[in-house]
Protein backbone atom coordinates (compact mmCIF):
# COMPACT_ATOMS: atom_id res chain seq x y z
CA UNK A 1 0.00 0.00 0.00
CA UNK A 2 1.40 3.64 -0.93
CA UNK A 3 0.23 6.93 -0.51
CA UNK A 4 -0.15 9.51 -3.29
CA UNK A 5 -0.62 13.44 -1.83
CA UNK A 6 -2.90 15.49 -3.28
CA UNK A 7 -4.71 14.84 -7.18
CA UNK A 8 -4.03 13.89 -10.95
CA UNK A 9 -2.29 10.78 -10.57
CA UNK A 10 -4.02 9.49 -13.30
CA UNK A 11 -5.02 6.67 -11.41
CA UNK A 12 -8.86 4.64 -11.65
CA UNK A 13 -12.15 5.84 -9.67
CA UNK A 14 -11.90 5.35 -6.35
CA UNK A 15 -13.57 1.83 -4.65
CA UNK A 16 -13.25 2.73 -1.47
CA UNK A 17 -13.08 6.48 0.57
CA UNK A 18 -11.57 7.93 3.88
CA UNK A 19 -12.33 10.81 5.91
CA UNK A 20 -9.65 12.61 8.12
CA UNK A 21 -11.86 15.17 10.35
CA UNK A 22 -9.57 17.30 12.63
CA UNK A 23 -10.29 19.64 15.47
CA UNK A 24 -8.17 21.50 17.61
CA UNK A 25 -5.60 19.07 16.97
CA UNK A 26 -8.16 15.81 17.65
CA UNK A 27 -9.35 13.71 14.73
CA UNK A 28 -12.50 11.60 14.24
CA UNK A 29 -12.34 8.25 15.17
CA UNK A 30 -15.28 5.56 14.71
CA UNK A 31 -14.89 1.75 16.91
CA UNK A 32 -15.80 -0.58 13.99
CA UNK A 33 -16.82 -3.92 14.88
CA UNK A 34 -13.58 -6.09 13.66
CA UNK A 35 -11.43 -3.59 13.09
CA UNK A 36 -11.68 -1.27 16.09
CA UNK A 37 -10.83 2.24 16.40
CA UNK A 38 -9.98 4.00 12.76
CA UNK A 39 -11.15 6.67 10.76
CA UNK A 40 -14.36 6.34 8.65
CA UNK A 41 -14.56 4.74 5.66
CA UNK A 42 -16.01 2.52 3.33
CA UNK A 43 -17.04 1.43 0.14
CA UNK A 44 -18.09 3.88 -2.85
CA UNK A 45 -21.23 2.28 -4.65
CA UNK A 46 -22.79 1.84 -7.73
CA UNK A 47 -23.31 5.41 -8.96
CA UNK A 48 -22.14 7.03 -6.27
CA UNK A 49 -19.14 9.66 -6.23
CA UNK A 50 -16.51 9.71 -4.13
CA UNK A 51 -17.61 13.04 -2.11
CA UNK A 52 -21.04 11.84 -1.50
CA UNK A 53 -19.74 7.96 -0.28
CA UNK A 54 -17.39 9.83 2.16
CA UNK A 55 -20.10 12.04 4.06
CA UNK A 56 -22.83 8.70 3.88
CA UNK A 57 -19.79 6.98 5.42
CA UNK A 58 -19.23 9.58 8.13
CA UNK A 59 -22.72 9.81 9.15
CA UNK A 60 -23.20 5.73 8.98
CA UNK A 61 -19.67 4.98 11.31
CA UNK A 62 -19.56 8.02 13.41
CA UNK A 63 -22.90 9.73 13.29
CA UNK A 64 -21.46 13.28 12.75
CA UNK A 65 -21.24 15.39 9.13
CA UNK A 66 -18.76 17.72 7.60
CA UNK A 67 -19.03 21.00 6.12
CA UNK A 68 -16.24 21.79 3.04
CA UNK A 69 -13.84 18.88 2.80
CA UNK A 70 -11.14 18.36 0.08
CA UNK A 71 -9.01 15.39 -1.80
CA UNK A 72 -5.93 15.28 0.74
CA UNK A 73 -4.38 12.09 -1.60
CA UNK A 74 -5.09 8.63 -2.62
CA UNK A 75 -4.36 4.98 -1.52
CA UNK A 76 -3.16 2.96 -3.80
CA UNK A 77 -3.66 -0.79 -2.35
CA UNK A 78 -2.54 -4.02 -4.00
CA UNK A 79 0.06 -5.03 -6.61
CA UNK A 80 0.30 -3.05 -10.20
CA UNK A 81 -2.16 -4.15 -12.41
CA UNK A 82 -4.77 -5.66 -9.46
CA UNK A 83 -4.59 -2.01 -7.49
CA UNK A 84 -7.75 -0.67 -5.52
CA UNK A 85 -7.62 3.12 -5.21
CA UNK A 86 -8.87 4.94 -2.20
CA UNK A 87 -9.17 8.44 -1.75
CA UNK A 88 -8.51 10.40 1.59
CA UNK A 89 -10.31 13.54 2.32
CA UNK A 90 -9.89 15.85 4.82
CA UNK A 91 -12.20 18.18 6.98
CA UNK A 92 -11.64 21.12 9.22
CA UNK A 93 -14.62 19.99 12.86
CA UNK A 94 -17.43 17.93 12.52
CA UNK A 95 -21.16 18.26 14.06
CA UNK A 96 -22.07 15.65 15.88
CA UNK A 97 -25.99 14.29 14.02
CA UNK A 98 -26.75 11.44 16.80
CA UNK A 99 -25.72 8.22 17.10
CA UNK A 100 -23.86 6.12 14.41
CA UNK A 101 -26.60 4.95 11.62
CA UNK A 102 -24.40 2.28 10.91
CA UNK A 103 -24.53 -1.37 12.04
CA UNK A 104 -21.12 -1.89 12.50
CA UNK A 105 -19.84 1.20 14.51
CA UNK A 106 -19.71 0.92 18.45
CA UNK A 107 -18.95 4.44 18.47
CA UNK A 108 -16.88 7.61 17.98
CA UNK A 109 -14.40 9.62 19.60
CA UNK A 110 -11.78 12.19 18.99
CA UNK A 111 -8.13 11.35 19.74
CA UNK A 112 -5.06 13.45 19.13
CA UNK A 113 -2.17 12.44 17.08
CA UNK A 114 0.03 11.32 19.76
CA UNK A 115 -2.47 8.84 20.94
CA UNK A 116 -3.14 7.07 17.63
CA UNK A 117 -0.39 4.69 17.76
CA UNK A 118 -1.59 3.07 21.07
CA UNK A 119 -5.53 2.57 20.06
CA UNK A 120 -5.44 3.13 15.85
CA UNK A 121 -5.98 -0.59 14.19
CA UNK A 122 -3.15 -1.56 12.67
CA UNK A 123 -1.26 1.63 13.34
CA UNK A 124 2.17 1.89 10.97
CA UNK A 125 4.79 4.42 9.82
CA UNK A 126 2.49 4.72 6.67
CA UNK A 127 -0.56 5.59 8.24
CA UNK A 128 1.70 7.60 10.68
CA UNK A 129 2.80 9.79 7.90
CA UNK A 130 -0.82 10.28 6.41
CA UNK A 131 -2.54 11.46 9.92
CA UNK A 132 0.67 14.42 10.09
CA UNK A 133 0.06 14.83 6.54
CA UNK A 134 -3.82 15.88 6.86
CA UNK A 135 -3.44 17.28 10.52
CA UNK A 136 -1.37 20.07 8.62
CA UNK A 137 -4.08 20.50 5.80
CA UNK A 138 -6.50 20.93 7.86
CA UNK A 139 -4.63 23.74 10.21
CA UNK A 140 -3.88 25.63 6.90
Amino acid sequence: MRFLPGTGHGLPDPSYVLVFAWSSGQVLLSDILGRGWCVPSGRVEPGESAEIAVRRELLEESGCSVGQIMLAGEFVIGKPGEETVAHAFVAQGWTEEGPPTGNDSQGRRACALDELPTIYFEWNSLYEAVFAFTARLASE
